[in-house]
Parts: structure tokens; sequence; C-alpha cells
């Protein structure tokens, strides 16, 4: 008996799968989250050097976009929602393409400026990356690093990113709070056609 075409018949199929999961390269283009089953996120390079641009959409249609420094660092949040105009500006002391990658068990500290409506604050911002995990996204499996930051400014408040090495980016999965958490579940990931 013949059996090369049955493992072909057994393999290909994995193959094709873990073909259509999207990677880094993706990002030309755009890579789309469903998150939460109504909302979703899309994520694609931004226009300058290590940018990264990402695009939350809510189930009524409300849009919030982020720019972030590696995919990870915030540097500006606005709504893209003309009845509802806000914007937030954050200043690193490096370019963004000079960030640090997350890597396990490393941290990074930055003295921060904030702006947003007409004033300036500072703050400490301190990342601390946890060890490599794997996370599943629909059919697709990524490496990836916990990342939690921790605000000078705010005690007791944090916030939780799960960074994927193999995309570039970091999805934005908690924030705690003394008196709760707001949580966000990643289910699905593909690239936009």
């Amino acid at each position: 008996m013949n059996y090369l075409p049955l493992c072909l018949a057994l393999v290909l199929p994995g193959a094709a799968l873990a073909q259509s999961c999207p990677t880094s390269a993706d990002l030309d283009g755009g890579i789309r989250f469903a998150v939460d089953g109504e909302n979703t996120e899309v994520f694609t390079r931004g226009t300058g050097p290590g940018v990264v641009k990402a695009v939350f959409t809510d189930g009524g249609g409300s849009r919030t976009q982020s720019l972030l420094a590696q995919g990870i660092y915030l540097l500006e949040a606005k709504s893209l929602d003309d009845d509802d105009a806000w914007r937030s500006a954050y200043a690193f002391e490096m370019n963004a393409d000079e960030m640090p990658l997350p890597a396990p068990g490393g941290q990074a500290s930055f003295a921060v400026v904030m702006s947003g409506e007409g004033s300036f604050e500072q703050e400490r911002q301190d990342y601390r990356f946890g060890a490599e995990e794997e996370k599943v996204l629909g059919g697709c499996r990524y490496a990836m690093i916990p990342v939690e930051i921790e605000y000078g400014s705010a005690e007791s408040f944090m916030d939780i990113l799960h960074y994927l090495p193999d995309l570039g980016l970091a999805l934005f999965v908690e924030s705690r709070y003394p008196d709760g958490a707001d949580v966000y579940d990643y289910q699905s990931v593909e690239a936009v056609e």
C-alpha cells in the first residue's frame, strides 16, 4: 500500500491552515481581530518608522485610533467620530523605532509627557515583560509575551497587554483598577483582504 498520498492528505490541511494565519507582512494591508464578539480592531503599519496604527470599532460603529511605537507604546489616541472629538498624545524620550522590543523577563521605564485638552502632564510608565507563552486566536497560534504597565501618576492602576512578536503588535487585554477591571477577549485573527 502506498502511504504517501495518505500522509500528504493528513499533513497538507494543517499546513494550509498555518499559512492562512497572518504574519507581520500582513500589516501592510491590515490584520483584523475580533474582540468580545461584537467589536473589531485592525492593525496596520503607521506612516513613521516603528509605528503601528490600530483602529478599534465597537459594535455601535464608534471608532478610536491609536498610534503605537513598536506596536506597543502608546503615542496617540483619538476618536474618529465627529460627534465625540478628543485626542491625547504621549511623548517619549526617544524615537518610535528606537524603543525597546519586549523581551521575556525584561523591563523598561520612561518619563512620558502627556497632552490632551490643552494641558500637559508628566508621568512615569513602568513596563514589565513576563515569560513567553502561547496565545491561540481562532485557529492561529502565536508566541506571546505578557506586558504589565504601571503608571506613576495613578496608584493601583495597571494595564495588561499581550505582545505578539510574530506580528509586531500588542493587544490591549485588561485594565485593572482598585475597584475592578475591564477585560477584552480577542477571539480570532485574519488578514484584511
